[in-house]
């Protein structure tokens, strides 16, 4: 009789869908190798390219205008905390957003529609209102 072991496993890319992944399985009882580079030591001193942007530029919005993004990133969102009480990283702080344009335009009403909808703080101001 033969006694399998568990199989490794490889996730290639440590960025945002790789350590995903890797954090799933790993919950899931498989063991995971993680493989990629560390983010820049120095940011300042990077020359190479490593990702669009790094994890203290990540964006992430509970406001969208397509319902299944709104609807996964708010889920996505929820889970933040507990996120960074089993890592130990603090890597999310609430700042708001300001989205600019016209009044009139097809973009900027629909965002202050969605906003509405969903029960998200939405502010409208005219130019002197921007201003002040």
């Amino acid at each position: 009789m033969s006694h399998r072991k568990a199989a490794r496993l490889a996730v290639i890319g440590r960025g945002l869908i790789g350590s995903v992944a890797a954090r799933h399985l790993s919950r899931m009882g498989h063991d995971v190798a993680l493989i990629g580079p560390d983010e820049p030591a120095d940011y300042s001193r990077h020359g190479g390219v490593f990702a669009s942007h790094y994890d203290e530029g990540r964006i992430t919005r509970s406001l969208d205008s397509n319902p299944f993004w709104m609807q996964a990133n708010r889920a996505a969102i929820s889970r933040y905390g507990e996120i960074a009480a089993e890592s130990g990283m603090a890597f999310y702080r609430e700042v708001g957003v300001l989205h600019v344009g016209p009044r009139e335009s097809s973009d900027v009403a629909t965002i202050g529609q969605v906003a509405a909808e969903a029960g998200i703080l939405c502010e409208a101001y005219d130019a002197a209102g921007l201003a002040e």
